[in-house]
């Protein structure tokens, strides 16, 4: 009579490694998209550029900004009437603009979902690689 193969149960160890092995891979394809994040930036002072930053949790890579304008920049804005609050008059330093302003609004510069899908394939080569 032929003997019982022994199975081994190593699912602790092997989850350790996959997950090892897949926060890897989220952390290659989230510096992907933060660098062209960063590269596609507009830049009037660099602050918006500057506070581009990546965070990471198990099974999570994130790409953000903290400015409260950037989602301005992403979605861009409708057109906005700006007026005047605590002074008499709207002024950039160089030109007074009157107590009120018709902004046009801005067009979308969408550089987080551009980096996103101008990477997509390479993503997919990431995650596809089955070198887990």
């Amino acid at each position: 009579m032929k003997k019982p193969t022994k199975i081994e149960w190593n699912g602790k160890q092997v989850f350790k490694k996959t997950k090892f092995d897949v926060d890897k891979k989220i952390r290659q394809a989230t510096f992907l998209v933060f660098g062209d994040v960063v590269m596609n930036c507009p830049v009037v002072s660099g602050r918006a550029r500057d506070s581009i930053d990546t965070a990471f949790e198990p099974f999570i890579g994130l790409v953000y900004s903290n400015v409260d304008y950037m989602p301005m920049i992403e979605l861009g804005t409708e057109p906005h009437i700006i007026r005047v609050k605590d002074k008499k008059v709207l002024s950039n330093g160089k030109s007074f603009f009157g107590k009120e302003v018709h902004h046009p609004g801005t067009a979308a510069q969408p550089i987080f979902r551009d980096a996103l899908f101008s990477n997509e394939n390479n993503i997919k080569k990431i995650f596809n690689d089955n070198k887990l």
